[in-house]
């Protein structure tokens, strides 16, 4: 939105100055320092500029409109940006430890890690299914004969009973089955980890491609902008005493 706002700004400032540089086209033309074509370039300057600025302006209608649906606004309500700079600062490009953190901590990589370790609890389980299980029993009741040790110890037709009981799971399918669902549901969640762990490496390699194509074009784009304020300088003399044309002028101001 402040970027849209600084364009036309700038766009605004240059439509002043093609007017100014029309006037002083037409002036010098009159004076038969310049040629018609100087102020045909200087009006057609003007048209362009005039464009830059409906496009400009239509950029900012559509940043406003993005701004108010990130903030949860209705679209189409009036405000103001109260931070009218927005400060640069280089930061050392640090790209082992920009990966091992986003392998660490990105939303998507802890979610399908908790999922895997439900999916391993799944795999535990479905194996145990399969092993031999060995259980204690015991109960406490009425007997229906009285035994001499019952007799002794007075328990009035109560008696305890209590025993072991070992199975062995012989061609349980269904547990077998549910073993391989449950190693196939944990094979397809590393395959989508390794998918996912892929792509963040992509997403931050690329970022850090993109920043440092930024720094070197910031570089460039300061040394071209000091030398154009100059070359502007330049022109302005020039055309004034008649010793360049207005293309000098468009040229540097754009």
């Amino acid at each position: 939105l402040l970027l849209a706002e600084r364009i036309i700004e700038a766009t605004e400032s240059a439509l002043q100055r093609d007017k100014l540089l029309i006037e002083s086209s037409e002036a010098l033309f009159k004076a038969g320092l310049v040629t018609r074509r100087d102020v045909l370039s200087a009006a057609i300057s003007q048209a362009k500029d005039q464009a830059r600025l409906v496009g400009a302006q239509g950029d900012l209608e559509l940043a406003r409109n993005t701004l108010a649906e990130i903030l949860g606004l209705p679209i189409g309500t009036a405000f103001a940006l109260l931070d009218r700079e927005i400060g640069f600062r280089a930061i050392p490009l640090d790209l082992e430890s920009w990966l091992a953190r986003a392998l660490k901590e990105r939303p998507e990589v802890r979610a399908i890690q908790e999922a895997m370790g439900k999916s391993e609890l799944n795999v535990r389980v479905a194996r145990n299914a399969l092993l031999p299980q060995l259980d204690f029993v015991a109960s406490y009741g009425r007997a229906h004969e009285r035994t001499v040790l019952a007799d002794s110890l007075d328990l009035d037709g109560y008696a305890w009973s209590a025993g072991l009981v070992l199975t062995f799971p012989l061609g349980n399918v269904a547990a077998r089955s549910a073993l391989t669902r449950a190693e196939i549901e944990h094979t397809r969640l590393q395959h989508e980890r390794e998918q996912v762990q892929r792509l963040i490496e992509v997403e931050v390699r690329t970022a850090v491609v993109k920043l440092r194509k930024s720094l070197d074009e910031m570089k460039a784009h300061t040394v071209v902008f000091e030398q154009a304020k100059e070359k502007l300088e330049v022109a302005k003399a020039r055309f004034a005493l008649g010793l360049a044309t207005n293309l000098d002028i468009t040229d540097a101001q754009e």
